[in-house]
């Protein structure tokens, strides 16, 4: 094996999630995601999602990335963290 390339090489903002596996000498694209635990041994195009045993290229709803819905959702309520889903409306004292 002189000389081929044994290890994969990660674009610019990829994801990979907790216990997953990217095995051999090709490109994941950037911006790419691999979900939890997913055995990776293709490539993975830029902006796509890889998931399951072995990796399967998930296609994204209506062609539009996560980042895009999440920038064009409705902002009705703010984004604070409600620890088991109380907040300071919630205390009678109050």
């Amino acid at each position: 094996y002189k000389g081929a390339k044994r290890h994969p090489t990660l674009g610019r903002d990829v994801v990979v999630s907790a216990g997953a596996r990217v095995l051999g000498g090709f490109e994941v694209g950037d911006g790419a995601k691999i979900g939890s635990n997913a055995v990776v041994i293709k490539p993975v195009p830029a902006g796509a999602t890889a998931v399951g045993i072995p990796a399967r290229i998930v296609p994204s709803k209506a062609g539009q990335s996560a980042d895009v819905t999440e920038a064009s959702a409705p902002r009705s309520a703010p984004r604070t963290f409600s620890a088991y889903g109380v907040t300071q409306e919630d205390d009678p004292l109050s």
